[in-house]
């Protein structure tokens, strides 16, 4: 993280572990006029340890040593009340807090040598601060002190080889962002994930973020102290599949608890070769106050009983993945999958072409469509060999050509499910088409931008492609729900994310939401809405959806058509137009935990 990054997480941070940052504070105000005071009393911090275990260049340890040694430097000015004292009653340095209290863990060679050095650095400044409010010169050498990075493999290590659990106060830090898909397997990261993790099984391991070992150790460490904790990470591991995987062992197994947390924000790296990171900030211990911090952003925070795993005012719940719906609703199943070697796949050329060969194979000929051709008017074709006749295929030069190619791809794949898929070659490897029925479909990736998922109604001659989910059989309520900010807050709230694009998943957001039981006229209503979507869309047939959902481009009669479907559909929920989406979903996990209780019972 970079220098301002970690500027800004100092603050936060800071604010939780000293909050008496100003003479206003009522920390300092007892001492006024006490000028022989002992500090002893008021540097409440002078005792406190801390542990940054992912270091790195020391940023982290090196602000909140600033941030701390401001503070103190507050209570001398509050004592000193601009006069001469220390040297009179032979105080000669006033400092109690030394850098020698900030632990670091870093694998780096070279980041342990720069963080030991900005630790000194930064101790030097302070001092020069505090001679100048006691206008005395202290004799310090701050190269005396000892700055304590281990370096070191801090998922290896015993992190009470580098500082005793039972005399540490404080870990903090912001642990390596390194996402589980693009952790090879064999890569030295997979495997630290695999040894931190060794009761699990490989496929939930498989699923978890670099980041988690360190709260996984960190829950370990702190068994039986008072140690707090607080991480950056990526907003990932309170999202998805890696809530259930990671959070039942952090708070069932260690018994932790989230004191504080800042709900997801966007830091936006410095580099110019770096994407936007989407980060939590969580700080957990294993006392629960029952008066907890929850943050919305910098100048919003909320006092509730309990922080659950998704980072929500709530009771903790976890969202598994299950294999149908928890409410009678239709089934939602992947689109079509080729696995073809791209020879069913037709571009727009190759299908004008294949025509002008053979005319007669139009009636093969489907257009096919992913996301991306979902949301941005393209168009893609694809050979529908579903009822074509063993005469049909050895009639036709192009598709036996096509067929057969799709065989010998098959049957050179590794993977033995494909190969077994050679046996019918002229077919897609799986097909959830429907058969002379509409359905709706609903991208698997849609950006993190748009407020609502763009989804449509399709027509059973279209074939949608395995980048979409399809809802055969779906009503206009259906679509009038699934398009309605409930369900988009439900789905920002516990669906997977790729980079930062939302990953809609039937296993655990759909299948998972609790729907609405509304009466016949709220049933009614909501139809209506939903219609008035879909007429609204139809007043720009030149326009993508892409466009159409663009926050900036967004026309004003198809945001209306939204904002009433909204509201007709929290009312058939129950809900209040006030309520905010943090509070629409901790509602939706109440009635996820009835559903799921009366399910078991």
């Amino acid at each position: 993280m970079s220098a301002g990054a970690a500027t800004a997480y100092r603050r936060r941070f800071t604010d939780r572990i000293a909050p008496a940052r100003s003479r206003k504070s009522p920390e300092i105000k007892p001492f006024h006029g006490c000028r022989s005071a002992s500090l002893t009393q008021v540097h409440c911090i002078k005792d406190r340890v801390l542990l940054d275990p992912a270091c790195g260049s020391g940023n982290f340890l090196t602000e909140t040593y600033l941030s701390v040694r401001r503070i103190e430097n507050e209570v001398i000015s509050e004592l000193q009340h601009g006069q001469i004292m220390y040297a009179l009653e032979g105080m000669r340095n006033p400092i109690q807090v030394s850098i020698s209290q900030f632990y670091g863990i870093e694998i780096n060679d070279f980041a342990v040598t720069v963080a030991k050095t900005a630790l000194w650095i930064a101790e030097s400044q302070m001092m020069q601060e505090t001679e100048s409010i006691i206008k005395t010169e202290l004799d310090f050498l701050p190269l005396t002190t000892n700055a304590n990075i281990v370096e070191g493999n801090a998922l290896r290590i015993d992190w009470n080889d580098v500082v005793p659990s039972n005399q540490l106060n404080y870990i903090m830090g912001n642990p390596p962002f390194v996402g589980s898909s693009i952790m090879p397997q064999g890569s030295p990261q997979k495997l630290d994930v695999q040894h931190i993790f060794d009761k699990m099984s490989k496929n939930e391991v498989q699923d978890l973020d670099y980041v988690t070992c360190w709260f996984k150790i960190a829950a370990e460490y702190i068994q039986s102290t008072q140690i707090k904790c607080c991480f950056v990470a990526t907003n990932s591991i309170c999202q998805g599949s890696q809530v259930p995987i990671l959070w039942q062992v952090l708070l069932n197994q260690y018994h932790i608890h989230i004191n504080f947390a800042y709900q997801t924000f966007r830091w936006n790296s410095e580099s110019t070769h770096q994407a936007a990171v989407h980060c939590v900030i969580i700080g957990f211990s294993l006392n629960n106050s029952h008066n907890n911090i929850l943050f919305s952003d910098e100048n919003n925070k909320t006092i509730v009983k309990n922080i659950n795993p998704y980072l929500l005012d709530g009771s903790d719940v976890f969202i598994a993945e299950r294999r149908t719906p928890l409410c009678d609703v239709p089934k939602m199943c992947f689109g079509n999958q080729p696995r073809d070697g791209g020879f069913f796949v037709i571009s727009e050329e190759e299908r004008n072409e294949i025509i002008k060969k053979e005319p007669n194979l139009s009636k093969w000929l489907h257009e096919y469509i992913g996301a991306a051709e979902f949301l941005n008017n393209k168009k893609r074709w694809c050979l529908w060999l579903k009822h074509a006749t063993p005469s049909d295929i050895s009639k036709s030069k192009i598709l036996k050509e096509k067929v057969q190619s799709v065989r010998e791809f098959r049957l050179n794949s590794r993977a033995k499910t494909t190969q077994g898929y050679a046996k019918v070659p002229q077919l897609f490897a799986q097909i959830t088409q429907p058969d002379n029925v509409d359905y709706l479909m609903i991208p698997r990736v849609s950006s993190e931008r748009r407020r609502y998922i763009p989804i449509g109604f399709m027509t059973s001659d279209i074939i949608a492609s395995d980048a979409v989910q399809i809802v055969p059989n779906a009503t206009l309520f259906d679509f009038a729900v699934l398009t309605s900010n409930v369900h988009n807050a439900w789905m920002r709230t516990v669906c997977g994310r790729l980079k930062s694009d939302y990953r809609y998943s039937k296993n655990i957001v759909y299948n998972n939401f609790p729907w609405p039981t509304p009466t016949a006229a709220q049933k009614e209503r909501i139809e209506k809405t939903a219609q008035a979507i879909l007429d609204a869309r139809d007043l720009y047939p030149d326009s993508s959806l892409a466009d159409l959902y663009d926050p900036l481009t967004m026309p004003p009669e198809l945001r209306k058509a939204h904002q009433m479907n909204d509201r007709a559909v929290m009312q058939a929920y129950g809900f209040s137009r006030k309520m905010s989406e943090s509070d629409c979903v901790a509602e939706l996990m109440k009635m996820y935990q009835k559903l799921t209780e009366a399910e078991g019972k």
